[in-house]
């Protein structure tokens, strides 16, 4: 889960309160094994740099081949 990484989206949630409190919004990003196995030996930075080199789609696209 991450934050929203999508520009308007994230722009709604940076301004999004209910009763003053501010709200945060999570986004569910569906990874393979090799994916989260980047993340737990190099840390979070290098997957979303992998999100950006390959045009990440903003909606869920079953047939995605892992990007590493």
């Amino acid at each position: 889960m991450l934050t929203p990484i999508i520009g308007p989206d994230k722009e709604i949630a940076e301004a999004l309160e209910i009763a003053g409190d501010p709200v945060e919004i999570l986004t569910v990003n569906l990874i393979s094994h090799q994916e989260l196995g980047l993340i737990k030996s190099r840390g979070l930075d290098p997957f979303l740099d992998l999100l950006d080199e390959n045009d990440y789609p903003p909606i869920f696209d079953p047939s995605r081949k892992s990007y590493v």
